[in-house]
């Protein structure tokens, strides 16, 4: 999962998945660190701005189809 790190919001998306995550099917990193810029990069619109995130899982989701993916 790729989230914005300063945004309020991503994060307590982030802590609703890891609460959520009991076979810790997920990894996390933030948009702003080298590895999540370059798959921001890879996938994402722009990267002067991170208000979004990413899940990966068999294709990319954003929001709101991330949190439908987590969920699922």
């Amino acid at each position: 999962m790729l989230f914005d790190g300063v945004c309020a919001l991503c994060l307590g998306f982030v802590r609703l998945a890891v609460r959520l995550d009991r076979q810790n099917r997920f990894r996390f990193a933030t948009a702003q660190s080298s590895f999540g810029e370059a798959l921001f990069r890879r996938h994402g619109p722009r990267t002067d701005s991170y208000e979004t995130n990413f899940v990966f899982i068999d294709g990319a989701f954003t929001r709101p189809d991330s949190f439908v993916a987590v969920l699922g």
